[in-house]
């Protein structure tokens, strides 16, 4: 963790910022994903994807400096949006759409009394089908292109979160030798005698026992 915050403080490692394109397309893909829930009025779906859009662009602002410490959650919050919607699209593609129509039947009066009743019927219906008109058809896009855009994040995610763990370890590395290196440079300016009694040495010679 102490590496993690050092790396925040510095500059994103230069293999982060080569992908930022793919973050800006990540971007232009949630957008266009929140625009279609928007127009089929899926008011939970619009939250969560307008959320995940606004978490991204917070971690590709200001050269991805807060990339190091939310790309491994932003990257589960795909994974787990990926699976829930992967699902409904899988039954979808094999089976068809269902469709559900409610009808009115017509009024029935019985002694004074008015009888109403609506019929439901479930119609399955091609993935995509002009006929049925623009919010239909931009349903069944919004179906496709969500579990599509959340694994790319997923993706992106996992290999930010790579690329920033290995950055941590060569901090972690260079700070080891820069520890080391100092101390054998001092004992390498000491005299002979003084190097010897600073340097470690292992015990060597007969063991007694101190009795209590």
């Amino acid at each position: 963790m102490l590496f993690l915050a050092e790396l925040r403080r510095s500059p994103p490692p230069e293999e982060l910022l080569a992908d930022r394109w793919k973050w800006f397309s990540l971007m232009a893909l949630l957008t266009i994903v929140v625009v279609l829930q928007i127009l089929t009025v899926d008011v939970v779906a619009v939250v969560l994807s307008g959320l995940l859009l606004l978490f991204g662009w917070r971690m590709i602002r200001d050269d991805m400096q807060e990339m190091p410490a939310y790309a491994l959650v932003y990257g589960m919050l795909c994974g787990l949006n990926c699976c829930f919607t992967l699902l409904p699209l899988v039954a979808d593609l094999a089976e068809g759409r269902h469709v559900d129509e409610t009808v009115h039947e017509p009024t029935v009066r019985v002694n004074r009394t008015k009888y109403e009743s609506w019929t439901t019927y479930t119609q399955i219906t091609p993935f995509f089908d002009m006929s049925r008109g623009l919010e239909f058809n931009a349903e069944s896009l919004c179906k496709l292109l969500t579990p599509l855009t959340m694994a790319a994040g997923c993706y992106l995610s996992a290999c930010a979160h790579v690329i920033v763990d290995q950055a941590a370890h060569r901090l972690d590395v260079q700070h080891d030798e820069d520890h080391f290196g100092d101390s054998t440079r001092h004992l390498a300016t000491l005299p002979a005698a003084e190097r010897t009694l600073q340097c470690p040495r292992v015990f060597s010679g007969k063991a007694f026992k101190v009795d209590t």
